[in-house]
């Protein structure tokens, strides 16, 4: 083997020095994980900024897009600035679907639903954003993929803004396609306070006005065990008996008498059964 003779002291001291120097430098960061970070504190202009500077890095482009436009419509929901609808359809145009991770298939599939929700032409675009977000359900197979909760509650809504627009005589239709997912949901997802809410209010939408009281009973108690999420379904709910099941319950009763009685009744049983499950 050949020798190597010890180098001189201040040379040592001079590389030590330099690569201390260097591992104290902070590598650069990936601004494509900023803006994923960015987004997920809700920072959208930042997430927005970052993700432009990823897309400018051709093996990132193409995710980096997906956050570009959640980042936009987020802020678009926000209502600050108008123009970032518009902003987030012309990005997800030319997303490459094909070419996304999984985790960025379901947010693009989040991102057309949100869009196609927000673009304001009644019932086509209600029921088209529908679509996309039992794609974007379909499709998320672990928690890392995203809130489902939400996304269950863009699709319901979504089937329910939809509604508002059919003959009175094709509604219930839509109901019961809420109502059909809202019980896989719950099955499989026993907190799932999206389907708690929605078995009551589609019961209601398809016919069933004892169903939707009774879900809405079950979906009160069991509220009680769900933290935060919990108190926000007891409010939703709350608002559901009171201003719609009950109403229909009592005006069902009353045939052709005054209904008013009825529904006083009914409040008072409601009062009473919400103060014996706090």
């Amino acid at each position: 083997m050949g020798h190597y003779s010890r180098p001189g002291w201040g040379r040592v001291v001079l590389v030590v020095a330099l690569m201390a120097s260097m591992a104290q430098a902070p590598a650069p960061e990936d601004p494509l994980v900023r803006a994923h970070r960015a987004y997920n504190a809700g920072q959208y202009d930042t997430a927005i900024a970052a993700a432009r500077e990823a897309q400018k890095q051709p093996e990132r482009s193409n995710a980096a897009a997906v956050v570009l436009a959640r980042a936009l419509l987020d802020r678009y929901r926000a209502g600050s600035v108008l123009s970032d609808l518009d902003d987030a359809r012309a990005v997800l145009a030319e997303v490459r679907p094909a070419e996304l991770a999984a985790r960025d298939r379901v947010a693009f599939l989040m991102g057309l639903g949100l869009v196609w929700y927000h673009d304001g032409c009644e019932a086509g675009c209600f029921n088209t954003a529908a679509e996309f977000f039992a794609e974007a359900l379909d499709r998320m197979t672990s928690p890392e993929m995203g809130d489902r909760e939400q996304v269950f509650e863009w699709w319901a809504s979504s089937l329910d803004r939809h509604a508002l627009y059919t003959p009175d005589a094709d509604r219930p239709a839509a109901y019961r396609r809420i109502l059909e997912r809202a019980e896989r949901e719950r099955a499989e997802r026993t907190q799932s306070t999206s389907a708690a809410y929605w078995l009551a209010a589609a019961s209601r939408g398809a016919g069933d006005p004892d169903r939707a009281w009774s879900a809405a009973v079950a979906g009160w108690v069991n509220a009680r065990y769900q933290g935060e999420r919990g108190i926000k379904l007891r409010a939703d709910l709350d608002y559901l008996v009171e201003q719609v099941i009950l109403p229909d319950r009592a005006n069902a009763q009353a045939a052709d008498g005054d209904a008013r009685v009825a529904l006083t009744n009914m409040l008072k049983q409601w009062e009473e059964l919400k103060g014996k499950y706090k």
